[in-house]
């Protein structure tokens, strides 16, 4: 029987593999690994020792908007994955943005958001997750 080298391409991994009678061959069935998304900001900043700047020292006092826009964008980058919108392809991004002193979410054309996400699944989870954050940041979105 010869043997082969199979690459599994990066974020997958094997979900099962069969194999015909005799062994004449073998099918391999990839499923992409599930990224496990951090709820809280303290769950985000242990994934992988992951450092953050403390953004409220006693010699640099930031107001509570900034601080909590910050730790939203820096969620916001780490749900998309490397993933950024494109307000010039006429196509719809999934956003939570602020109307009428509301958080709203929805899909929208040409008019860019600093909490846009690749799906609105990710968009959904991510407001449900960090509402608080949201309201706190709401001046400033």
């Amino acid at each position: 029987m010869k043997k082969h080298k199979v690459k599994i391409p990066e974020g997958y991994e094997i979900e099962n593999t069969s194999t015909t009678a005799p062994p004449t061959s073998i099918t391999i069935n990839l499923k992409p690994i599930k990224k496990e998304l951090p709820k809280t900001w303290k769950e985000f900043i242990n994934i992988k020792g992951r450092f953050h700047c403390n953004l409220q020292t006693k010699s640099n006092c930031l107001p509570n908007e900034f601080t909590a826009l910050y730790k939203l964008t820096k969620l916001r980058d780490y749900y998309n994955d490397k993933w950024e919108p494109d307000w010039t392809n006429n196509q719809a991004e999934y956003t939570i943005h602020i109307c009428d002193n509301a958080i709203q979410k929805g899909s929208i054309r040409n008019e860019s958001h600093v909490l846009a996400f690749k799906n609105p699944d990710l968009r959904d989870e991510f407001l449900s997750n960090f509402r608080d954050l949201i309201e706190t940041a709401k001046p400033l979105l």
